[in-house]
C-alpha cells in the first residue's frame, strides 16, 4: 500500500510539472502515459506477444504524429503520412 501512495505522489509532481512547461513535454508524456496505459490492458489480456498489440502501438503513434502535425499548425494531414512513409 505504502508503495503505491510514494508511485502516486511521484506520479503527480510529474504531471504538474510536464503541465507547467506544456507544449511538446505534455504532449509527449500524454503519449508516454497512452502507451503504458495500451501495455497494461494489453497485459491483462495477455495479448503482449501478438499482431495485435504491435498494430494498436502502431496506431497510438500514428495517432499521435497526426497531432502533432497539427500542433505544428501544419494542417495538411496528407504530408504529414507521406512523410511518415519515408
Amino acid at each position: 500500500m505504502r508503495t503505491r501512495i510514494m508511485s502516486g505522489a511521484v506520479l503527480i509532481v510529474i504531471l504538474f510539472t510536464c503541465l507547467y512547461f506544456g507544449g511538446w513535454v505534455t504532449f509527449g508524456f500524454s503519449l508516454f502515459i497512452s502507451l503504458v496505459g495500451m501495455y497494461e490492458l494489453i497485459k491483462v489480456k495477455k495479448l503482449e506477444k501478438t499482431g495485435l498489440a504491435v498494430v494498436g502501438y502502431i496506431a497510438a503513434i500514428t495517432y499521435y504524429f497526426i497531432l502533432s502535425c497539427s500542433f505544428m499548425h501544419t494542417y495538411d494531414v496528407s504530408i504529414c503520412i507521406y512523410i511518415s512513409k519515408i
